[in-house]
C-alpha cells in the first residue's frame, strides 16, 4: 500500500474529500517523524511500536584474515509489532 492508496481508503472510510484525507495522513506522518527525531518511542496499542535505537561502536575481528576493526556506531529505526498484530498475521 502506498501513501496515495491510504489517502484513497481513508477518504472512502470517513466519507471526506481526498484533499482533507491527504492533510490527515500528512499530519500523522509529520507527527510520527517529529516524535522519533526527538528520541521518543511511539506506541500504537494493538498494532506495535516505533523506536529509534542507537548502537554504539564495537570491535570487530575477522577470523579469516585476523584483521581487527572498529565497527562504527549507528542509529536504526525499529518497529516491534504487538502480540495481537502478530496473532492476526499468523492465523
Amino acid at each position: 500500500m502506498r501513501k496515495s492508496d491510504l489517502v484513497e481508503k481513508l477518504s472512502q472510510e470517513l466519507k471526506i474529500s481526498k484533499r482533507k484525507a491527504k492533510l490527515y495522513v500528512d499530519a500523522f506522518f509529520e507527527t510520527l517523524e517529529s516524535e522519533l527525531l526527538r528520541g521518543e518511542k511511539v506506541v500504537f496499542q494493538n498494532f506495535g511500536s516505533f523506536e529509534v535505537k542507537e548502537y554504539h561502536e564495537r570491535n570487530f575481528f575477522n577470523p579469516r584474515t585476523g584483521e581487527k576493526k572498529i565497527l562504527p556506531g549507528k542509529v536504526r529505526l525499529r518497529f516491534k509489532p504487538s502480540k495481537k498484530l502478530l496473532e492476526r498475521i499468523n492465523r
